[in-house]
Protein backbone atom coordinates (compact mmCIF):
# COMPACT_ATOMS: atom_id res chain seq x y z
CA UNK A 1 0.00 0.00 0.00
CA UNK A 2 1.68 3.17 -1.17
CA UNK A 3 1.38 6.20 1.39
CA UNK A 4 0.35 9.79 -0.43
CA UNK A 5 1.55 13.10 1.70
CA UNK A 6 0.18 16.37 1.09
CA UNK A 7 2.44 18.44 0.53
CA UNK A 8 3.34 21.38 3.24
CA UNK A 9 2.72 24.67 1.68
CA UNK A 10 4.33 27.53 2.94
CA UNK A 11 3.13 29.99 5.64
CA UNK A 12 1.24 32.60 4.64
CA UNK A 13 -0.07 35.80 6.78
CA UNK A 14 -3.32 36.31 4.97
CA UNK A 15 -7.12 35.47 6.48
CA UNK A 16 -9.51 35.52 3.34
CA UNK A 17 -12.94 37.55 4.05
CA UNK A 18 -15.46 35.14 4.93
CA UNK A 19 -17.71 34.38 1.39
CA UNK A 20 -20.99 35.91 1.16
CA UNK A 21 -21.44 35.30 -2.26
CA UNK A 22 -23.98 33.07 -4.38
CA UNK A 23 -23.37 29.17 -2.93
CA UNK A 24 -21.44 26.84 -5.14
CA UNK A 25 -24.48 24.98 -6.52
CA UNK A 26 -26.12 28.39 -8.08
CA UNK A 27 -22.71 29.53 -9.63
CA UNK A 28 -22.48 26.22 -11.25
CA UNK A 29 -26.48 26.05 -12.13
CA UNK A 30 -25.44 29.47 -13.72
CA UNK A 31 -22.43 28.24 -15.65
CA UNK A 32 -24.63 25.46 -17.03
CA UNK A 33 -26.78 28.18 -17.77
CA UNK A 34 -25.36 30.50 -19.69
CA UNK A 35 -21.52 28.94 -20.27
CA UNK A 36 -20.36 28.06 -24.01
CA UNK A 37 -20.66 24.00 -23.56
CA UNK A 38 -17.14 23.91 -25.11
CA UNK A 39 -15.65 25.91 -22.21
CA UNK A 40 -14.81 22.83 -19.76
CA UNK A 41 -13.25 22.66 -16.63
CA UNK A 42 -10.06 20.23 -15.65
CA UNK A 43 -11.70 18.92 -12.42
CA UNK A 44 -14.42 16.39 -11.51
CA UNK A 45 -15.49 18.62 -8.30
CA UNK A 46 -14.75 22.14 -10.32
CA UNK A 47 -13.02 24.58 -7.53
CA UNK A 48 -15.26 27.55 -6.53
CA UNK A 49 -12.12 30.06 -5.99
CA UNK A 50 -13.50 33.36 -4.54
CA UNK A 51 -10.30 35.39 -4.07
CA UNK A 52 -6.69 36.11 -4.67
CA UNK A 53 -3.77 37.34 -2.72
CA UNK A 54 -0.42 37.74 -4.53
CA UNK A 55 0.10 33.62 -5.78
CA UNK A 56 -2.38 32.44 -3.25
CA UNK A 57 -6.16 31.63 -4.56
CA UNK A 58 -8.92 31.16 -1.82
CA UNK A 59 -12.06 28.98 -2.19
CA UNK A 60 -15.37 29.49 -0.58
CA UNK A 61 -14.34 27.52 2.69
CA UNK A 62 -11.29 29.29 3.32
CA UNK A 63 -9.04 26.76 1.93
CA UNK A 64 -5.80 28.00 0.14
CA UNK A 65 -4.22 26.90 -3.46
CA UNK A 66 -0.64 28.04 -5.12
CA UNK A 67 -2.03 29.74 -8.67
CA UNK A 68 0.01 27.89 -11.01
CA UNK A 69 -2.15 28.62 -13.81
CA UNK A 70 -1.98 32.41 -13.50
CA UNK A 71 -2.04 35.18 -16.48
CA UNK A 72 0.85 36.82 -17.59
CA UNK A 73 -0.24 39.79 -15.10
CA UNK A 74 -0.86 38.01 -12.05
CA UNK A 75 2.50 36.07 -12.52
CA UNK A 76 4.57 39.42 -13.12
CA UNK A 77 2.59 40.98 -9.68
CA UNK A 78 0.31 38.31 -8.30
CA UNK A 79 -3.29 38.71 -7.04
CA UNK A 80 -4.07 42.27 -4.92
CA UNK A 81 -0.20 43.00 -4.41
CA UNK A 82 -0.49 45.89 -2.36
CA UNK A 83 1.55 48.50 -3.89
CA UNK A 84 -0.51 48.48 -7.52
CA UNK A 85 -4.06 48.14 -5.73
CA UNK A 86 -2.42 51.01 -3.93
CA UNK A 87 -2.16 52.98 -7.63
CA UNK A 88 -5.53 51.90 -8.94
CA UNK A 89 -7.25 53.78 -5.93
CA UNK A 90 -5.23 56.52 -6.55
Amino acid sequence: MTTVTRPILPPCTHVPRPYQGPSREDVLATRTQYANPALFTIYKDPLMLVEGHRQWLFDDTGRRYLDMLAGIVTVSCGHAHPKVTQRVRE
